[in-house]
């Protein structure tokens, strides 16, 4: 998800429909991991989504019934600068291993100069 100039988030790309809609729903719900990593420009964890009704009460739920179980989200950030953040979704509770997750990284960090750069 990206800002727009008026520092709204949208959807700019998914990997799936599934996912498009499922990241609409959380702009919708105005709750979630992306929208949490937008707000504090900090990554979000949360590796078991049935306990995560607390933190989300509508989006958890639905992610849930979209078969995911586990969620990172990583702002999409040069110096103090967010413009966006990446959800990444897992269908295992596992989460993404130490690798997988710097590899996202890079690719956020990559995409955000990319796009300031523009």
């Amino acid at each position: 998800m990206l800002a727009g100039p008026d520092g709204t988030l949208r959807v700019i790309a998914s990997s799936s429909e599934q996912m498009r809609l499922l990241e609409l729903f959380e702009l919708q719900t105005e709750q979630g991991p992306c929208l949490e990593s937008f707000r504090t420009g900090e990554a979000v964890e949360h590796l078991d989504l049935a306990s995560a009704t607390a933190r989300w009460p509508k989006f958890a739920p639905e992610a849930i019934s979209n078969g995911f179980h586990s969620v990172h989200a990583l702002p999409m950030r040069l110096r103090g600068n967010v413009i966006g953040a990446l959800n990444l979704f897992q269908t295992g509770a596992e989460g993404i291993d130490d690798e997988g997750l710097r590899a996202a990284r890079a690719f956020a960090d990559i995409a955000t100069i990319a796009i300031l750069q523009y």
